[in-house]
């Protein structure tokens, strides 16, 4: 992954595993729909997903919805692609599943830095060191700051991820612990009408569309914010308007949408291996379980406001009763 000179870990199964493509269209660079032969693998929820991702046994598909924040995860030593509908990598495992297992310190020994400038004022810092002893003890951590202005307008992202796993390994037994944590702030503006692209390819339709992730596995929290500004659609039907407190009009041209997400996510798997003779046969038997809980927060509201001139949306302070919604699951 490292020679293949890839942005993220979905940059590099683009170039890389066939059957596999990646789009933005809807989202942000670091945060891409990833299909392989039809099925789906998205941090956008609502999108039907049909691939399961699993990171060093963990698995990676939310509780909510099954999408992936491909942003949480790290660069990665290896990647299978399985494909095929098997029903041992869990729900909606319709296409295939990936397997990713990161670094550790007996692999990837030694200290590396790498720093990158790009355009539309990206720049990239990577850091990772790695090491072993002879008592079987190994340990490796990696710090990752991702930051560009975008080529739209209004549309930059911050990615900042820190990895740690520590080891310990014999003959016959391999014991990791692994901490990932992520905060990153992602705005993806979505598509914008051919008149405006005419004008000027940069230009944007709405905005804001920020989605804020932070998570850490295995027990995994994952906090999820969205913010969308966009027009509101019944504006041409019936021209909606507010007083404010002096009796004025507020023309309610746009709308602010708000979601929360809070995921409680707790897990543990087992798997046990016979292997030996059988009827002068070599034979392997293998049972396993696994047990996983997710507990949900879902809220979301929809705030009248005005359409600006910046394609923004000035909030009025009025909200939408329809729209409103608070949601918990286990």
């Amino acid at each position: 992954m490292d020679r293949s000179q890839a942005l993220d870990i979905t940059d590099f199964m683009n170039r890389n595993l066939a059957g596999v493509h990646i789009n933005d269209v809807q989202n942000n660079p670091v945060q891409p729909d990833v299909s392989y032969r039809g099925f789906t693998a998205s941090p956008l929820l609502g999108n039907p997903q049909g691939l399961s991702v699993y990171m060093d046994g963990v698995r990676m598909n939310q509780a909510l919805g099954d999408q992936v924040s491909w942003d949480l995860i790290p660069r990665a030593s290896t990647i299978t692609l399985m494909p095929g509908s098997n029903p041992l990598f869990g729900l909606n495992t319709l296409g295939g599943a990936l397997s990713i297992q990161t670094k550790n310190g007996r692999d990837y020994s030694g200290t590396s830095l790498q720093t990158t400038y790009g355009s539309n004022n990206r720049r990239i810092v990577e850091m990772e060191h790695g090491g072993s002893n002879d008592k079987g003890l190994d340990w490796f951590v990696t710090m990752n700051d991702f930051r560009e202005s975008g080529w739209r307008d209004a549309s930059p992202s911050k990615v900042q991820q820190l990895f740690g796993k520590l080891g310990w390994a014999n003959a016959r037994t391999d014991i990791d612990l692994t901490y990932a944590y992520a905060n990153n702030r992602l705005i993806g503006n979505g598509l914008a009408p051919v008149e405006f692209l005419r004008q000027r390819y940069e230009s944007i339709f709405t905005k804001p569309d920020v989605t804020r992730f932070s998570g850490n596995t295995y027990y995994r929290r994952i906090g999820t914010g969205t913010l969308n500004g966009d027009a509101n659609d019944d504006f041409d039907l019936i021209n909606p308007t507010l007083a404010d407190c002096d009796g004025s009009e507020v023309n309610c041209s746009g709308l602010l949408n708000r979601t929360s997400a809070l995921q409680h996510n707790y897990g543990l798997s087992g798997q046990l291996t016979f292997a030996g003779d059988l009827f002068g046969q070599r034979n392997q038997f293998i049972v396993g379980a696994a047990y996983d809980e997710s507990r949900i927060r879902f809220g979301q509201t929809s705030e009248f406001g005005e359409l600006t001139a910046s394609r923004g949306v000035s909030g009025a302070g009025a909200f939408s009763d329809e729209a409103a919604a608070g949601l918990k699951g286990t």
